[in-house]
């Protein structure tokens, strides 16, 4: 997700949606990324059509099919104690940024003008589906493959809308992905066990 918060600061994004997601997953080394679409070239070309993007030029919102319905209560905690990790180890980052080479700190931003984006509707609905696949996986944590899976799984989404751009066999990632074992390093662990409740 920090690889996702930096392509939105680069990219000037107003929000951390599943196009940013999928841009990290596929530019960065990822098995997840290079399941999706296979090869440099292509992982380029899509990376590419997602970074030239603003977040106002794609048809889709990236509002969620389940935005403003509340899920499960555990699990919107869970996703919500994962983004305040995320926003504070970028702000720790940023603020870091602002020290000068003495180490001291020259006028640090307060917390809230740091101008950390929101996550969307639809990227909230990709960690629901990352939570609830690792749960039935009764996994501990929720890997990388679990997002990236949930992520190709969403019907109304910038990420969907990028894929069906550059052509990519949904299906079939989506069966790779099922498919993949866990040789990606990052996760998330939940607070108590992803074990069916």
């Amino acid at each position: 997700m920090l690889e996702a918060m930096r392509a939105v600061d680069k990219q000037q994004r107003e929000d951390v949606g599943t196009e940013s997601v999928l841009y990290a997953l596929v530019s960065g080394d990822w098995a997840a990324g290079s399941v999706i679409v296979s090869g440099v070239r292509a992982a380029g070309s899509l990376a590419g059509s997602i970074r030239c993007r603003g977040t106002s030029v794609w048809v889709s919102s990236d509002t969620g099919a389940g935005d403003g319905v509340a899920g499960n209560p555990d699990d919107e905690r869970e996703i919500d104690a994962f983004w305040r990790e995320v926003r504070l180890e970028k702000a720790k980052r940023l603020r870091s940024t602002h020290r000068n080479e003495k180490g001291k700190a020259k006028e640090e931003p307060g917390p809230g003008s740091l101008g950390l984006p929101a996550m969307s509707g639809a990227l909230r609905g990709c960690l629901r589906g990352a939570l609830e696949a690792a749960r039935e996986e009764s996994a501990v944590s929720v890997r990388v493959r679990h997002v990236a899976r949930a992520l190709v799984g969403l019907s109304d989404s910038r990420a969907r809308e990028a894929l069906v751009l550059e052509k990519v066999d949904i299906p079939a990632a989506a069966a790779a992905l099922d498919t993949l074992q866990d040789s990606d390093r990052g996760e998330w662990h939940c607070a108590a066990p992803c074990s069916p409740t």
